[in-house]
C-alpha cells in the first residue's frame, strides 16, 4: 500500500529508521525506477550545513558505497534520493546467523575497507561504521550507507556527534575529541570481530552509558580469539595467530598503533586470504571499477596490487569479458605506437604548479599537448584528473592541442598541499602532467571584517578632513600638503594590513585608491604652491611624514602581526589628527 506522494516520488514502504530520518522504498515516477528515499529529520537552522555536506557525499562514487542520486527540498521536506539495494544489512544477517563463515566475514570486511579507503581519499570520515550501516546484496556485494554522521576533514561537518558506543574508538570518548579516519578503522575491527565470533570484543555492563564504555576501552584489552568459539575450532587454528595480529592492529587503543589507513587493513586481510587459500565469492564483486581516475579492484579479487587502468563503460565498470575483447578505440590507439617507436606526446609546460591559493578561488593554466614523430590522425582522451581540477577539452583531436587546466579550490575539503597528475592517452602515446597547489583557508568575507576595516579606513581620512574644514582659516591652507601626506601614508598602511589579513581584492583596492588619491592631493597642492609663489610650510610635512614613513617600513618587517597594526594605525591617525587640529585651530 502506497504511503503517499512526495514530489515525483511515490512512497511504497518503510525500509528503516536512521539517526537522521526515515528511509522509504519509493518509485521515481519520472525515471520509472525504484529508489531509496531518505527523508531528513533536520532543524531549519541546520539545512544549509547539511546541504553543504550532502554535496560532498554526492561525489562519493564507489561500487561499495550506496550512490546518492540527488538531494532536494520537496513540500517542506529535505529528501535524499539514493540507490536501492536489494538485500539485508549486516545487523539483520548476524541476528539470523549469529556469526559468519570466516571467508565470508573477511570478504565483507575487505569490501567495507575498499569503500572507506575511497571515502578517506575524498577527505570524508564516516564516523558511524556498524553492521546496521553495511548492506549486503543478494549477490554478496557490500554497500556502505548512512553518512549522516560523516565528518568532512578540516571543516565543520553537519553532524559531528558521537556514533554508536559499541563501535566508537577510545579517542571518540575523549574530551579533546582528536578522532580521525582511524576511528573508522577501529569500527571495522569491531565489526569483523563480531562477524567472526558472534560477540563484541569488549564487555560492558551498562551498554547505554558512555562513561562505562570509556572505562572499558581504557582498562580492558579485547577478548582474544582463542577464548571464542572460533578459536576453539581446530579447523581455524593455523589462521588464529595472524588473524589475532590483524585485529590487534585494528583495535589498538592508541590510534598511532593502528593500521595507518583502510588500505593497509584491507591488504593485510587480502594477504591472509591469499596465503590460506580462503574461498572467494564469484559474481559482480569481481569487476573492476574506476574511481576518481584510479582503477580499484573489488575486494572479491584476492590481489594486493592494483591492475593498470583500463577503458571503462559509461557506468564506470568493465567486465572480464569486455577486457578480453578490446574495443575499436583502444585498437586504434595501439596502431600508431606499433608504426613508430619514436612517436611520443609531450606537454608544454611539463608540469603545473598553481602556487598558493585561498579556498574558494580559481586559477587556470594553458598546457599544450604536442605529438612528436607521429604521422596520421591524432586522437586521444583524458584518462585521469583530480577532483579539484577541470580539464577542457577532454578529447585530443589535433597534433598540437591546447588544454585548459582550471583549479577549483572550492572542491577541496581541507587546506594544505595537494599533488596529483593529469594523464592523457593519445595515438602518439601517453603523457602525464604533474599538478600541485597549496590551498590556504578561505578569505574572510567583508561582513566578517567590516567591524574593524571600515572604522580604520575612515580614521585615516581624519587628518585630511581637519585640514579641509579649516582651509578658510589664515595659514591653514599651508597645512593641506602635510595632511594629505599623513592620510596617504596611513591608507598605505591599511593596504598592508588588508593584504596580511588576506582580505578580498575589493577591500585592498578601496584602501589603495584612498592612498593614491591622498598622494595626488599632496602633489597637486605642492605644485599649486609653486605656481602661485606661496611658501611651502615644510616643518609639518617633515614632522608628520618621517615618523609615519618609519612606521610604514617597520610594518613591512612585521606584517604577520597585522592585528596589532590595526591598533597602531588607529593610534597614529589620532595623534596626527590631534597635532593638525591644534595647528589649524590655534
Amino acid at each position: 500500500m502506497a504511503l503517499g506522494k512526495l514530489g515525483k516520488y511515490e512512497r511504497v514502504d518503510v525500509l528503516g529508521h536512521g539517526m537522521s530520518g526515515i528511509v522509504y522504498l519509493a518509485w521515481d515516477t519520472l525515471l520509472k525506477k525504484q529508489v531509496a528515499l531518505k527523508e531528513i529529520d533536520i532543524h531549519a537552522a541546520d539545512i544549509d550545513r547539511f546541504l553543504e555536506e550532502a554535496r560532498v557525499l554526492d561525489r562519493l562514487r564507489h561500487t561499495n558505497i550506496v550512490r546518492v542520486n540527488g538531494v532536494d527540498k520537496l513540500d517542506g521536506h529535505v529528501v535524499m534520493d539514493m540507490e536501492y539495494v536489494k538485500g539485508s544489512n549486516l545487523q539483520q544477517i548476524l541476528r539470523q546467523e549469529q556469526r559468519l563463515d570466516l571467508a565470508r566475514a573477511i570478504d565483507i570486511a575487505i569490501q567495507t575497507l575498499d569503500a572507506l579507503e575511497y571515502a578517506h581519499s575524498m577527505h570524508t570520515v564516516h564516523r558511524d561504521i556498524k553492521p546496521a550501516n553495511i548492506l549486503v546484496s543478494r549477490q554478496g556485494e557490500v554497500k556502505l550507507v548512512d553518512f549522516g554522521l560523516a565528518q568532512i576533514l578540516s571543516t565543520n561537518s553537519y553532524a559531528g556527534g558521537a556514533g554508536t558506543y559499541a563501535y566508537m574508538a577510545p579517542e571518540d570518548f575523549a574530551e579533546d575529541r582528536q578522532s580521525d579516519h582511524r576511528g573508522d578503522i577501529w569500527a571495522v575491527g569491531v565489526t569483523l570481530y563480531e562477524m567472526l565470533t558472534g560477540a563484541r570484543p569488549f564487555v560492558v555492563e551498562k551498554t547505554r552509558d558512555p562513561f562505562a564504555w570509556r572505562r572499558a576501552l581504557a582498562e580492558q584489552p579485547h577478548i582474544p580469539l582463542a577464548e571464542t568459539e572460533l578459536g576453539r575450532n581446530p579447523e581455524y587454528s593455523p589462521l588464529l595467530t595472524p588473524l589475532e595480529g590483524i585485529l590487534a592492529s585494528a583495535l589498538a587503543h592508541d590510534k598511532q598503533d593502528r593500521f595507518p589507513s583502510a588500505a593497509a587493513f584491507r591488504d593485510a586481510l587480502s594477504l591472509l586470504r591469499t596465503q590460506f587459500c580462503l574461498p572467494v565469492p564469484v559474481g559482480p564483486m569481481s569487476e573492476v571499477t574506476a574511481h576518481n581516475g584510479l582503477a580499484v579492484v573489488q575486494s572479491a579479487v584476492p590481489q594486493l596490487i592494483r591492475p593498470p587502468e583500463t577503458s571503462k563503460a559509461d557506468d564506470g565498470t568493465q567486465t572480464h569479458a569486455e577486457k578480453a575483447k578490446p574495443d575499436a578505440n583502444r585498437a586504434e590507439l595501439a596502431k600508431p605506437a606499433a608504426r613508430g617507436a619514436l612517436a611520443s606526446i609531450r606537454a608544454m609546460p611539463s608540469g603545473v604548479d598553481f602556487g598558493s591559493l585561498p579556498k574558494g578561488d580559481e586559477r587556470g593554466y594553458w598546457v599544450r599537448l604536442k605529438a612528436v614523430g607521429f604521422k596520421g590522425k591524432q586522437t586521444g582522451e583524458l584518462l585521469h584528473a583530480p577532483e579539484w581540477l577541470d580539464v577542457h577539452p577532454k578529447l585530443v583531436t589535433r597534433k598540437s592541442e591546447k588544454v585548459r587546466l582550471t583549479l577549483r579550490t572550492e572542491r577541496v575539503w581541507q587546506t594544505g598541499a595537494f599533488t596529483d597528475s593529469v594523464r592523457f592517452k593519445t595515438a602518439a602515446g601517453e603523457v602525464e602532467i604533474p599538478v600541485a597547489v597549496w590551498v590556504e583557508p578561505s578569505r574572510p568575507t567583508f561582513a566578517s571584517v567590516s567591524a574593524w576595516f571600515v572604522p580604520l579606513t575612515v580614521v585615516t581620512l581624519l587628518p585630511a578632513c581637519i585640514a579641509s574644514f579649516g582651509a578658510h582659516l589664515p595659514g591653514a591652507r599651508a597645512l593641506i600638503p602635510a595632511a594629505a601626506l599623513t592620510s596617504g601614508l596611513l591608507a598605505a598602511m591599511v593596504v598592508r594590513i588588508a593584504s596580511a589579513a588576506r582580505l578580498g581584492g575589493a577591500e585592498r583596492a578601496a584602501a589603495g585608491v584612498l592612498a593614491l588619491t591622498m598622494f595626488a592631493v599632496l602633489g597637486a597642492s605642492l605644485a599649486g604652491a609653486r605656481t602661485s609663489g606661496d611658501p611651502i610650510f615644510w616643518p609639518p610635512i617633515v614632522g608628520l611624514g618621517l615618523p609615519l614613513a618609519g612606521a610604514w617600513f617597520c610594518q613591512a618587517a612585521s606584517g604577520k602581526w597585522w592585528k596589532g597594526w590595526i591598533v597602531g594605525v588607529a593610534v597614529l591617525a589620532m595623534l596626527a589628527s590631534g597635532a593638525l587640529f591644534r595647528a589649524v585651530f590655534r
